[in-house]
């Protein structure tokens, strides 16, 4: 006698992967019954978008196959997979993995971006999240194709982020292929909020919702994790595992997250352990509020890519027109062009770099590269040679989109 129970994982299991057909047929059956489901309850009310009921909670926790004098003892999944010898592993054909945004999220990637509060993360991950799902470049990163995109905001009010991606609509001039090609899940617009990503329940009701999203956006983790001590690794891992069952099924995620008081990204360090790339984005020396959104962008981790390419620099948003607008700047430019300013305005090397929180010997030598480049004005240089050399653009400030 054969007896089957719904799987705790019964929405994400691929039918095709089990060997026994009626267990197959089973749970085949089981996802098509509950598609049917929220096909039923859609929402009524545009402004209330994410009405669609919670996925039920399985009835029982795993499936158990009694065949051949098995027992109805609990059992989990195992995987049927075997060991590869070498020359087998070399010999298969794996696709090659392309970049979604070159150079820092490749295709399966997981991806961290950290900063303080207030810098400018949910600008650049929006950003990030239309250029995919437009193809559109923009600060200079290159996007091969359009990709399905998942965004999933568990902290800003609905209308500030209405705003923001109308900003960026306008600002670009490539337009996603279809709707279905940038999706979001607003925590605003659902009266009880998103449910809890560290939770079996919470991971089952995002599963149902994720569709075929090539890329997954976090916004963020401390709003859409919830449960367990931020700084226990062991409270961690069950977000992890939900990430690494998304990788595997050849999905991107994205995740914004906040610095702690000492500057790196707060909580347990494992988070960075499975990442692909992890990028800090930090405050300026010279920074003023009026400024906005402007920041230096640090590669921590680049795996897969160095030297040039994970060079940090410097960005700025702004909105002009209704339209948003990227420029970039290397940090060894916007460095030198504070410098010159704190020179001309009459401050010594030693003034300039307590202001500038550089040490004097770089203040001295952003001066030298200054002068030599005919940025700075030196001790006896005519006015007249001053003003045509302080027209000259730094190197690096042309607007990128």
């Amino acid at each position: 006698m054969i007896s089957f129970a719904r799987p705790a994982n019964f929405l994400t299991v691929n039918p095709d992967s089990i060997s026994n057909p009626e267990l197959r047929e089973f749970v085949r059956q089981e996802q098509l019954c509950h598609r049917e489901r929220l096909q039923e309850h859609q929402p009524q009310r545009k402004t209330r978008v994410h009405d669609l009921p919670e996925a039920p909670r399985p009835l029982m926790r795993v499936f158990q196959a009694k065949d051949n004098g098995g027992t109805d003892d609990q059992q989990t999944p195992t995987p049927d997979i075997r060991p590869l010898t070498a020359a087998q592993f070399l010999r298969l054909a794996l696709p090659p993995r392309e970049k979604i945004i070159a150079p820092w999220l490749p295709e399966k990637g997981l991806v961290m971006i950290y900063s303080p509060r207030g810098i400018g993360k949910t600008f650049l991950g929006m950003t990030s999240a239309y250029a995919i799902g437009s193809g559109g470049d923009f600060l200079g990163f290159e996007i091969s194709k359009p990709r399905k995109v998942l965004y999933i905001d568990g902290e800003m009010p609905a209308q500030v982020m209405q705003a923001r991606l109308a900003a960026i609509v306008t600002g670009f001039t490539k337009q996603p292929p279809s709707d279905d090609h940038l999706r979001f899940l607003f925590a605003d617009l659902a009266e009880f909020g998103l449910p809890d990503l560290s939770t079996a329940e919470g991971q089952a009701w995002f599963d149902a919702r994720l569709d075929d999203a090539e890329v997954v956006f976090l916004d963020n983790i401390s709003t859409l994790v919830r449960s367990g001590k931020e700084n226990e690794a062991e409270s961690w891992r069950p977000v992890q595992s939900w990430i690494l069952r998304l990788r595997r099924e050849g999905r991107a995620v994205v995740f914004l997250h906040h610095a702690g008081k000492g500057g790196a990204q707060r909580g347990t360090s494992n988070r960075e352990d499975v990442l692909d790339t992890v990028i800090s984005l930090r405050r300026p020396a010279d920074y003023s509020s009026d400024q906005g959104a402007r920041f230096e962008v640090h590669y921590e981790k680049c795996r897969g890519f160095y030297g040039e390419k994970a060079q940090p620099f410097e960005a700025r948003y702004e909105v002009r027109d209704g339209a948003s607008i990227w420029t970039v700047t290397e940090i060894v430019d916007a460095e030198r062009a504070r410098v010159v300013a704190a020179l001309q305005d009459g401050m010594s090397i030693r003034e300039a770099a307590d202001a500038l929180g550089m040490h004097r010997s770089k203040v001295e030598r952003l001066k030298r590269r200054a002068t030599e480049n005919g940025e700075f004005m030196a001790a006896g240089e005519t006015a007249e040679a001053a003003s045509v050399s302080l027209s000259r653009p730094l190197r690096g400030e042309t607007p990128r989109q």
